[in-house]
This record gives C-alpha cells, sequence and structure tokens, in this order.
C-alpha cells in the first residue's frame, strides 16, 4: 500500500469516528416505530444514527401518552441492545439492557429506573425539544 493510500484511509477513519461522536441519542427526526405498551401509554423509537453497511442502527427510544408528557428512556443498539417497559398499577417500570454502544459502557448489567405514572402526567413537556 503507498503512502497516499494509508493517509486518505487514515483521514477517513478520523472523519468517522468524529462524525460518531456527534450523535444526538435525543433526536426524534428519523421516526422508527409506536407502541403501546400500558392503557394509556406507548413508546417511541427513533433511528438517531443509521450504521447501514457498517452494522445495526443506534434507536433512541421515549415514553409518552401523546398528550402530556415525553421522556427519553436512552439509547441502545438494535441488535444487542434494548429497554424493556412494565407497567404495573400506577408505575412504570423501564429496564435497560448492557449493548456494545460508547453511551453504554458504564452498563454491565441491566438498569431499572421506576417512574410514577401521576408524576411524568404533571409533567407537561410534550412540546419540549
Amino acid at each position: 500500500m503507498n503512502k497516499i493510500s494509508r493517509s486518505i484511509i487514515f483521514i477517513l477513519l478520523i472523519t468517522s469516528f468524529a462524525f460518531q461522536g456527534c450523535i444526538n441519542d435525543k433526536s426524534r427526526k428519523n421516526h422508527k416505530w409506536t407502541f403501546k405498551v400500558c392503557d394509556s401509554l406507548y413508546t417511541e423509537i427513533f433511528s438517531t444514527f443509521g450504521q447501514g453497511a457498517w452494522g445495526g442502527d443506534r434507536d433512541g427510544q421515549w415514553l409518552t401518552d401523546s398528550t402530556s408528557f415525553r421522556i427519553f428512556l436512552g439509547a441502545f443498539d438494535e441488535v444487542n441492545g434494548k429497554i424493556f417497559i412494565e407497567c404495573k398499577k400506577d408505575s412504570v417500570f423501564v429496564t435497560q439492557f448492557p449493548d456494545d454502544l460508547d453511551v453504554n459502557k458504564k452498563l454491565k448489567s441491566p438498569v431499572t429506573k421506576a417512574y410514577q405514572i401521576e408524576d411524568l402526567k404533571k409533567m407537561d413537556n410534550l412540546y419540549d425539544f
């Protein structure tokens, strides 16, 4: 391989890594799916980075009731990661599982957060960007 080819490959790699560092995991530009979670709660999944031939997409997941609140639950790799949502009476339990994303490197085992539905509805942040 000649010196010019190595330089070009090096520049392309650096540019690629710099671009991936600028990913906005809270982006809601590319809607993929909406699923009903409970009686009045939905989860929305958005593609925040499409890797194309490089691998799976990076997705961001939101919890909403579509009328008063929307909260960001986290980002995950669509192939190796997931966020599981479970409703029990007046509470929502959100479990994020480890994957290979840089933003999830601290996750060594599943982490669960609990939310009270009443508190979520008081947020009134549906249109905050």
